[in-house]
């Protein structure tokens, strides 16, 4: 018990520091999964009473999804970001959607090749904005185990494909790349190539397409 509890103040020092530096303009949503909320419930409540700043938080369901889904958008929030507990990574996106410009923080509680396969496959390609905290299980239980931080390079072919990649990590109160940016900017250098089909309307955001079947059942459509 008494590891667990050194483990979790390292992990909600990190993530007092990262909030306090990169959320002050938006207000957090803090979203958990039933797998945490049992199995770690501690670390919410510690995390909960400490938070630097105002928040809402809410729970996700066995299906994935959010009972009160005002907190995906919630009332008089100009903007906001989200913070994620997860079993799994790999549900951040069916939970949130897609994220373009808001700031996304998942603590996922798997091991670091699940959140490699998460940051490298199409369901990370579409939250930009993104660093996944995980913990590196180490052998030696006695000592404080570091946090790696991870975000993703987007479109590094011409397929679309992203690829996982370490910003820092977190040991003895401190990050060992102070000055990384920690969400940097994303598609600097373009889209490596990728095809785009791109249409237009001569009176936007409208278009209509209309299918017609002529005598011998050929289908003609026009737009």
């Amino acid at each position: 018990s008494t590891q667990e509890y050194q483990q979790s103040t390292s992990l909600i020092a990190l993530l007092n520091k990262v909030i306090f530096k990169y959320f002050g303009a938006c207000i957090p949503v803090i979203l958990y999964d039933s797998f945490v909320e049992k199995s770690e419930g501690f670390v919410l409540q510690r995390l909960l009473e400490d938070f630097p700043t105002s928040f809402i938080h809410g729970k996700i369901n066995v299906n994935n999804s959010l009972d009160n889904v005002i907190l995906l958008e919630p009332p008089d929030a100009k903007c906001r970001s989200y913070v994620l507990f997860l079993s799994d990574a790999l549900i951040a996106r069916q939970v949130i959607g897609s994220q373009i410009e808001n700031k996304v923080i998942i603590v996922p509680r798997s091991s670091q090749w699940k959140l490699q396969e998460f940051l490298a496959s199409t369901l990370s390609r579409d939250i930009i904005n993104l660093l996944v905290i995980g913990e590196s299980y180490s052998a030696d239980k006695s000592k404080e185990r570091p946090y790696v931080l991870y975000t993703h390079k987007l479109y590094t072919d011409g397929l679309g494909s992203n690829k996982p990649h370490v910003l820092t990590s977190w040991m003895n109160g401190k990050l060992t790349r102070p000055h990384v940016d920690l969400f940097p900017k994303k598609l600097t250098k373009g889209f490596a190539g990728h095809r785009f089909s791109v249409s237009a309307a001569e009176f936007p955001p409208y278009v209509f397409k209309i299918s017609t079947t002529d005598g011998v059942g050929n289908v003609q459509i026009r737009w």
